[in-house]
Parts: structure tokens; C-alpha cells; sequence
């Protein structure tokens, strides 16, 4: 038997949201909870790469960390992943084929930097990494320690 996923049955989604509010409530022993218009409209539009266990989870996550009876869009929106379609075309856009690895950190760094004025705590942080760390690869690279210009 076949089962077409989530993304192919869209039109499942308010009806399969409905059941998971309705366990979670019986669960939680309170009143159900539903969502707004604009919140599933955002489901509706998603893309569904972990399928229906991926609604249920949202469904249950917002069932036990929102304080309204509604559950709005803005409140769905930050467990939902980005379209994967989207995170590679921004991955790969800019990024020259064939640089070294050395290369493309030392221009990652200098673009954060100037991104952030010089500021390096902020670009540390950005960045992932310590701020040590960031002044060891800017005396590496042969910058002065209070310069504010990067770019090359």
C-alpha cells in the first residue's frame, strides 16, 4: 500500500492538525487548542521534508509552549525548517569553485568584519567562534590589532 507523503496531500493538513491538538489536549487535560487562519495557511504553504510525524511534533510542541487559545503563525514559524531549495541556493551563491579552504575562511572572516565595522566580539560571535581565536587569524593574515579596514 502506498501513502503519498504530507507535501502531496496537502489538503490532510487542518484536518490531521485538528487530531493532533485534540490527543495532546486529552493528554494535557485541557481544552484543545486551534490554530489561526494565517498559522495554517503557513503549514499549508510548508514543505514537509519530515512528513506527517513532522506535524505531529509541531502540533504537540504547540500545544505545550503556547499560552494562547489560537496558535499564530509567528509562533509555528520558528520550528518549521527553511525550504531546502532555499538554503542551497543561498549556500552556493558567491562561493568561487576551486578556492582553498584557507582562502574562503580568511574571506569569510574579512567579509564578517566588515560587515560589523570591525567590531571583533561581535564578529567572534557571528562567527561561531572565540574571540582569541579571531585575533590569532587577523595576526595570521598580517592585520594590525586595532584595524578597522578588512576588505582586500
Amino acid at each position: 500500500m502506498h501513502v503519498p507523503p504530507l507535501r502531496a496531500r496537502k489538503e490532510d493538513i487542518p484536518e490531521l492538525a485538528a487530531y493532533f491538538f485534540q490527543r495532546c489536549a486529552r493528554r494535557l487535560q485541557r481544552d484543545p487548542r486551534s490554530l489561526e487562519p494565517a498559522a495554517e495557511q503557513l503549514l499549508l504553504d510548508y514543505h514537509w521534508p519530515g512528513n506527517v510525524r513532522e506535524l505531529e511534533h509541531i502540533v504537540t510542541r504547540s500545544s505545550v509552549l503556547c499560552t494562547g487559545d489560537r496558535v499564530t503563525a509567528d509562533e509555528l514559524r520558528r520550528w518549521l525548517i527553511d525550504a531546502p531549495a532555499e538554503k542551497e541556493t543561498a549556500a552556493t551563491e558567491g562561493v568561487p569553485v576551486g578556492i582553498s579552504l584557507e582562502a574562503m575562511e580568511r574571506r569569510l572572516i574579512e567579509a564578517t568584519l566588515d560587515h560589523y565595522g570591525g567590531h571583533r566580539a561581535r564578529t567572534a560571535k557571528a562567527l561561531g567562534i572565540g574571540i582569541r581565536t579571531l585575533s590569532g587569524k587577523l595576526r595570521q593574515y598580517g592585520y594590525a590589532p586595532r584595524e578597522k579596514s578588512f576588505m582586500q
